[in-house]
């Protein structure tokens, strides 16, 4: 089963003035060979479809889809297609931010539980976001929230989760890094619970946008539970690879942005292709040149390879027992260390072979 996706990100269309709009059958072209080649693709777009929010935007952004996608069809008939969209901070309409103002402040200072209604009003300068995703989201759901959304395709064999993160429910104009908050714990046990052959996160805003503390939890828990992590809104595209040396590898590529309000010249986006079957992947990031979007960097036919903890039908341990099981039973200091682990404490077993012994041995009974 060979997939490909897509990675379209902060397209910004606005009211006019969309150079894009000009270029959109230019994306297609680019990426045929892999057209061919692949047996589904997912057209990912990791926030900032529109400038601000607002309907008349959406309606020229479904233009520049439609376009990708009768390009695409045209190249490839047969080819079956999924949008995977999320919000980013461009696609809130913030002249409808009245009472929403404060209670985004209650919020970020931690003052109240985050209920639905609360939900409700922080997500309400999205309602035309929300509208513009139900032309294209999938009816795969298993998960169907404003904060996130969690798509399940079952290709063959193979079972493909797309998380879907709303990072910009508390955007805000001008908004800083490291003032934003997700509610991650909120919905960890349920993206723990939740296993496939390839898990894909999407959040738009990267991990410094948010509080310190925040960001590690999320941090820990979209690569905990994620085989790719993507994430747009700072326009430069990087490819990282990130390894706990302990069986955990996690992709995170960040989006180019395909238009540059200040720039017409800039604009790129990158497309992944997938072999499930040969676990075998490649990573390429086009940019506009002038004329067509050419090849700026590829990473060609590496190893596919998944995290122990998102393998099917492996029992994991959770983080809970695990500390019950490296939990001493008796209070132990040490300068060094104030919260000294049963790990810390306990000596293997030396076993060594002692083959003469053994030889003897056998030798003996015969």
């Amino acid at each position: 089963m060979k997939i490909g996706l897509l990675h379209l990100s902060d397209i910004h269309i606005k009211v006019d003035d969309n150079i894009v709009l000009n270029r959109s059958c230019k994306i297609p072209v680019a990426i045929q060979d892999y057209i061919f080649e692949i047996d589904k693709l997912f057209i990912v777009i990791s926030g900032d479809s529109a400038y601000s929010g607002k309907q008349e935007e959406y309606y020229l952004a479904m233009q520049l889809i439609n376009d990708i996608q009768e390009t695409i069809e045209n190249i490839k008939k047969s080819l079956s297609i999924e949008f995977i969209l999320i919000p980013g901070n461009h696609d809130c309409d913030f002249d409808k931010s009245t009472v929403r103002n404060i209670v985004l402040d209650s919020v970020k200072q931690g003052k109240p539980d985050i209920s639905e209604e609360i939900i409700e009003t922080l997500t309400s300068v999205q309602t035309e976001y929300f509208e513009y995703l139900r032309a294209y989201e999938s009816e795969d759901k298993i998960l169907d929230q404003k904060l996130l959304k969690i798509y399940k395709f079952s290709l063959g064999e193979y079972d493909i989760l797309f998380n879907c993160f709303n990072s910009a429910w508390l955007s805000t104009i001008n908004e800083q890094a490291g003032t934003l908050i997700f509610p991650i714990q909120m919905y960890e046990k349920l993206l723990q619970a939740n296993k496939a052959d390839l898990t894909v996160s999407l959040i738009h805003h990267p991990y410094n946008w948010y509080d310190p503390d925040n960001s590690r939890e999320i941090n820990r828990v979209l690569r905990q539970n994620s085989d790719i992590i993507l994430t747009g809104h700072e326009h430069v595209s990087t490819i990282n690879i990130l390894d706990d040396l302990q069986g955990n590898i996690t992709q995170h590529i960040e989006g180019s942005v395909l238009q540059e309000t200040w720039n017409d010249s800039i604009s790129g986006f990158n497309f992944i292709f997938l072999d499930l079957s040969e676990k075998k992947q490649s990573i390429t990031k086009y940019s506009w040149n002038g004329e067509y979007y050419k090849i700026e960097n590829q990473i060609e036919n590496v190893d596919f390879i998944r995290s122990n903890l998102l393998q099917k039908n492996i029992f994991n341990l959770s983080d809970e027992f695990y500390r019950n099981l490296n939990d001493p039973g008796i209070p132990l200091k040490h300068p060094r260390n104030p919260n000294v682990k049963l790990k810390d404490i306990y000596i293997y077993t030396q076993m060594q072979r002692n083959l003469k012994w053994m030889n003897a041995l056998v030798s003996k009974k015969k």
